[in-house]
């Protein structure tokens, strides 16, 4: 956290407990295990390039360097910064994925609603 060069960029850690834990992994959109004990966001920001290709740099190789110990290698669908179809696959794994691209499919087929870490209609 000492490297990063911009007063924006920001690392919150947040508790996972209480009603987290106590919902099973299949019961809610959201990927990653119920047995999780902390959540990491990291997130740059500045308002000099310099600063934010720096602070950028810096999130990503403090991400590789935790992702081993991760019980969800793609994060937290709403920390996704930089969205592609690989990482928002990855944030909710296979099998919520894909149930979601059906209901996609059923409620919004022209994927209307593609504005956000998009999972497609399938």
């Amino acid at each position: 956290f000492a490297r990063k060069a911009s007063p924006m960029s920001i690392m919150p850690v947040f508790a996972l407990g209480g009603a987290y834990a106590e919902v099973g992994d299949a019961d809610t959109a959201f990927g990653g295990s119920r047995s999780a004990k902390w959540l990491f966001n990291f997130s740059a920001g500045a308002t000099e390039p310099e600063a934010f290709a720096t602070d950028r740099a810096w999130v990503r190789e403090f991400f590789d360097a935790m992702l081993p110990f991760s019980s969800n290698s793609g994060g937290y669908v709403n920390f996704i910064a930089d969205v592609d179809d690989d990482r928002v696959r990855t944030a909710y794994g296979a099998t919520k994925y894909e149930r979601l691209s059906r209901i996609k499919t059923e409620f919004d087929p022209d994927n209307v609603f593609h504005l956000n870490a998009n999972i497609k209609p399938s």
